[in-house]
């Protein structure tokens, strides 16, 4: 009988501690649930303005260098390869500005071409 009533007691107190583990884990999973959402939130305010910079920045480049293209697919894949040359562009200037390099880049007529392109 006493037994008994130990394991019945016993078996209260882990149900009662396994709600509060349950509780605890629930409540850890929605916070971390908000800091996601708002990540991607912010993640997107701070993606749409650079997008619109970025496709400035194209529309600029197809009219100094006066760039038509077949059709939108290889529109797209010229702004891919064009966005990731001026990329490299900025990563070499920030070098430049830290006297780590000893000269600047720039975009040309060439930078919506792949290398082996230009070099071909």
């Amino acid at each position: 009988q006493v037994a008994l009533s130990f394991v019945a007691v016993m078996k209260e107190k882990m149900a009662g501690k396994m709600m509060v583990t349950t509780q605890l884990m629930v409540t850890v999973l929605l916070m971390q649930l908000m800091v996601m959402v708002s990540e991607i939130s912010t993640a997107e305010m701070m993606t749409e303005p650079i997008s619109a910079i970025a496709k400035e920045e194209w529309e600029l480049f197809k009219l100094k260098h006066n760039k038509t293209y077949g059709d939108i697919n290889e529109e797209t894949v010229r702004m891919n390869i064009f966005m990731e040359n001026k990329l490299q562009v900025i990563e070499h200037n920030k070098l430049y500005e830290q006297n780590l390099t000893t000269f600047q880049m720039d975009t040309n007529h060439l930078s919506d071409m792949l290398v082996h392109e230009v070099v071909a």
